[in-house]
């Protein structure tokens, strides 16, 4: 998601609501159409469509540290990551479609990174700053990348990253205000180089249908996969966003408690719109949050998946039913289907698919995921959804056994493949159970080795040493066998009320 704050950031000066129009939008194969009119998509690549309108913007605040008010305004962000992706070119030897991977905290220079790349003719990966050695090393190696970008912060986990990768790969170090460490690359001498000829950008060749960025998502089940995404698909999801404009407001990220006392009605004197993602927030938190307002305040939730760009449905204004995700974007289709793949009709609950040019070309290097997420050109959501007769989307579950803390997806195997490394197990599940802080949190079932003891406290101790903080064992339950079907899929759902 910062990727796509970043990318939104610069592409707009002013954001827009969605204006909708009441027409019929279920077709007669019970497919769902946008009630939002369809936008031109033009055909050009993330480097060219963030700056088209430069000029507009030059001597404006593009983007702000809230921590050390440090700020690059648009004509400052443009040369720097200019001259940044004229470096990747012309000292790392990065050509076209060479894959680069960022492993940062959200800060300004994000946003220099990212559109260095793009401007290098480079592929942008993301790794979570939060991630572990072992967590980081599987991303390096399935991505294939040529250099990695990080902070003072993750530079030791970067290099042992590389190090189990057993790869050559040159690292680059964000030193806005810290010393650079040895065997590393300076970022701000890369960018404040007066000596490099950006002419050598002239030789960059992308087109909009050339992957742009590799992000990495779990899908609907299994490891975390490599999500191919298109300068189409990006430019596509920003108009799609951007469609036609009838009340606009300025582009800030709030960070809110709706519960705290502090958190007066002053604080939000500006605030017009509040959009939320990444996890369903309860109505009473809404209303919780609203109360604080002494003015009329818009707030929506959106609905998405990184494998479709990454977002699928928005509220259009005025919108009160804060249970729905609202209509899907223009230029855009929707499906509910039966376990059968048969499409059904208004209010039934199936799963969710989806169709459109801001959907992800594929998984990297991996067609097994391919042919089991795309259903005849139709994206497999893995969510358990419906739709109403007027086109509202309310999402009701999920078919995937993600589990979601947070705005973070865990992937129950991925904690199973751990647990069975510990010499102590023979088996394990890991199922969500709900959490009132987290909304879900992993627990784990574990079936010991004969005449092997150990602890919950343990198990749970060499998980974490190996996890990034959100997807630790919270609870651990010893059992005599793990539940599964006859081909040996889990039954987590008879784990759950364990």
């Amino acid at each position: 998601m910062l990727l796509a704050r970043v990318l939104n950031r610069v592409t707009e000066k002013r954001m827009f609501l969605i204006k909708y129009k009441h027409t019929s939008i279920w077709t007669a194969e019970r497919t769902v159409k946008s009630p939002f009119d369809d936008v031109v998509i033009p055909e050009t690549t993330i480097a060219e469509y963030v700056w088209r309108d430069l000029g507009k913007w030059s001597d404006k605040t593009a983007v702000i540290c809230g921590v050390t008010d440090r700020k690059y305004t648009y004509l400052e962000l443009y040369r720097q990551s200019q001259t940044f992706g004229a470096s990747l070119r012309k000292k790392f030897k990065i050509q076209d479609g060479d894959v680069v991977t960022i492993m940062l905290s959200n800060s300004p220079e994000y946003a220099t990174v990212t559109l260095g790349i793009l401007a290098a003719g480079g592929v942008a990966s993301t790794i979570n700053p939060l991630y572990t050695v072992y967590e980081a090393q599987k991303q390096i190696a399935t991505s294939e990348t040529k250099l990695i970008v990080t902070s003072p912060e993750n530079v030791n986990v970067v290099k042992e990253a590389i190090i189990l990768s057993k790869l050559n790969i040159p690292v680059i170090i964000v030193d806005v205000d810290k010393d650079r460490p040895d065997n590393t690359v300076s970022f701000k001498e890369l960018v404040n180089d007066p000596h490099i000829d950006k002419d050598i950008l002239k030789g960059v060749k992308r087109s909009a249908d050339d992957v742009s960025l590799l992000l990495y998502s779990s899908g609907t089940t299994g490891l975390p996969k490599a999500v191919e995404l298109t300068n189409k698909n990006i430019v596509a999801n920003c108009q799609q966003q951007n469609a036609e404009r009838c009340k606009k407001y300025n582009d800030t990220t709030v960070l809110f408690l709706a519960s705290n006392h502090l958190v007066k009605s002053n604080h939000f004197e500006k605030l017009q719109n509040v959009l939320t993602g990444a996890a369903p927030l309860p109505q009473a938190d809404v209303e919780r949050f609203l109360s604080k307002m002494d003015h009329e305040v818009h707030f929506g939730q959106v609905y998405g998946c990184t494998e479709a760009g990454p977002v699928v449905t928005t509220t259009p204004n005025g919108h009160k039913d804060y249970s729905s995700v609202g209509f899907t974007l223009p230029n855009s289709e929707l499906r509910i289907v039966d376990s059968e793949m048969n499409n059904m009709g208004p209010n039934e609950l199936g799963e969710l698919l989806i169709k459109g040019p801001n959907v992800m070309k594929g998984y990297k290097n991996n067609s097994e995921a391919n042919s089991q997420v795309f259903v005849d050109g139709w994206l497999r959501s893995g969510d358990l959804a419906k739709i109403d007769e007027s086109g509202y989307v309310t999402i009701a579950d999920r078919l995937k056994e993600l589990i979601k803390v947070n705005a973070f997806q865990v992937p129950p195997a991925e904690l199973e493949s751990i647990i069975r490394e510990h010499p102590a197990v023979f088996d394990a599940a890991v199922v969500g159970v709900p959490d009132d802080k987290t909304g879900e949190k992993p627990k784990g079932f574990v079936v010991l080795n004969k005449d092997s003891s150990t602890s919950e406290n343990d198990i749970m101790e060499y998980v974490s040493k190996r996890v990034a903080p959100y997807k630790k064992l919270k609870e651990v339950q010893f059992i005599d066998s793990i539940p599964k079907n006859p081909s040996g899929k889990i039954l987590r759902r008879l784990l759950i009320g364990l």
